[in-house]
Order: structure tokens, then sequence, then C-alpha cells
């Protein structure tokens, strides 16, 4: 014999149907940035950041903001 109807589980209720409804989106928020990347700490992470770190590349550690990858010294390798 054929089940001609669904179990009780898969039924849609209003319940349950609602999730598979999108979830909506939160409004404009600021993307966070970590400051692992932004070595010069102005918000944004650009050529200006690396720049800084190819100028402090091979010297211990003149400034902690130019830590891009967190290891403690400016040095990076490529």
């Amino acid at each position: 014999m054929i089940a001609t109807s669904l179990p009780s589980f898969f039924s849609l209720t209003p319940l349950n149907f609602s999730a598979l409804l999108p979830i909506p989106c939160p409004p404009d928020v600021p993307t966070i940035t970590l400051p692992n990347g932004d070595a010069n700490r102005d918000g944004i992470i650009d050529d200006a950041d690396y720049d800084l770190v190819d100028t402090n590349r091979g010297v211990p550690d003149p400034d902690p903001r130019a830590d891009l990858n967190g290891d403690g010294g400016s040095k990076t390798t490529i």
C-alpha cells in the first residue's frame, strides 16, 4: 500500500514553514577590522599598510604597529 499523506512531522505548519524562510539581514553596520593587517592603525587596510611593513622589513620591531602577522615582529615573508 502506498501512503498518500505525509507523516505529521513532515507537514508544513506555520511554525515549521517559517524555518524555511530567509532570515532578514540586519541594517548596514560598519565592518569590523581586526588589528592584524592594519599596520598604521588608520582603520583601512591598504597599500600604506604594506608600504609601512616593507619599510620596516628586517628591522627588529621598530614599531609594534607594523606587526601584520601577529608574531611580535615586523618582518614578513612573501
